[in-house]
């Protein structure tokens, strides 16, 4: 859309925005982040007659404030050892994808406590990451007067990537919201060292090797898969992270590629 170009989006009821990132094309254009990010610490949501509560390890909530819990990894695959045709595709998403929108009864050191109860969650596993936003707007009529972007996914903090925009009738897009290349990360040769590739390519012949194997394949791309999942290099994708290339001067591959309708369809089932 051009910088200056104008459009509004109306709708009749409560309006949301939400543009949940997972592209991985650059940009240098200025723009202004308007959310903020914490990473969730510990769940607390054991009493289902009670509202919950979280633990973040970054205090930027105040009583009062909007916010959007959203689980972003923690899915598991098939591998190829499992006996399953299926390997590289989601065995369990787990919890992954799940969100509220959520507003913040109490504040208290790092515990944030809200007004209402969780969505709720399966058994949180070891790998899971979950993060808290702070949503901007929050006014009748939202006017975007200038370039926003949202904070670039950092997968050692594991925030980021999403923006998230509020307003009571509409909001009127006087400007630019560009969220290219925030999401999860491509498969980068020269992080956190630079690969040289040193293997035979008829050689490396296998769809997943762990990150050691630097003389075997590229890096995939990130996905929803857990955290501390060890096979990061290989052919094939994990999920919707793009696979990397097998042998000497093996390509990274994409991260956090599209997800099919088919894809999507499986998350609602597995989330009634």
């Amino acid at each position: 859309m051009p910088a200056k170009s104008q459009a509004t989006i109306t709708v009749k009821y409560f309006f949301f925005l939400f543009l949940f990132i997972l592209l991985s094309i650059q940009t240098e254009e200025a723009q202004k982040i308007i959310n903020e990010y914490a990473r969730v610490v510990n769940i607390f949501n054991t009493d289902s007659t009670d509202v919950d509560s979280i633990e973040v390890n970054n205090l930027v909530f105040e009583k009062g404030d909007t916010v959007l819990f959203i689980v972003m990894k923690g899915a598991t695959v098939y591998m190829p050892w499992d006996g399953s045709a299926l390997a590289g595709n989601i065995a369990n998403w787990r919890n992954s994808g799940i969100y509220n929108i959520l507003l913040v009864y109490e504040v208290q050191g790092n515990m944030i406590i809200f007004t209402t109860k969780l969505r709720t969650l399966v058994k949180t596993e070891p790998g899971e990451v979950a993060q808290l936003v702070k949503i901007s707007g929050g006014r009748n009529i939202y006017r975007v007067d200038e370039p926003l972007t949202c904070k670039q996914w950092d997968p050692a903090d594991g925030t980021g990537g999403v923006f998230a925009l509020i307003a009571g009738r509409k909001i009127v897009l006087n400007s630019t919201i560009d969220v290219s290349g925030k999401g999860f990360q491509g498969g980068n040769p020269d992080a956190p060292v630079t690969d040289y590739f040193k293997g035979n390519c008829s050689e490396a012949a296998d769809g997943f090797y762990t990150g050691s194997a630097v003389d075997s394949a590229g890096r995939k791309g990130e996905s929803v898969v857990y955290e501390g999942f060890q096979f990061t290099r290989g052919m094939l994708y994990t999920a919707h992270g793009g696979g990397g290339g097998n042998g000497k001067y093996s390509g990274g591959g994409g991260g956090g590629d599209e997800v099919t309708d088919v894809d999507f369809e499986e998350v609602k089932d597995d989330k009634k």
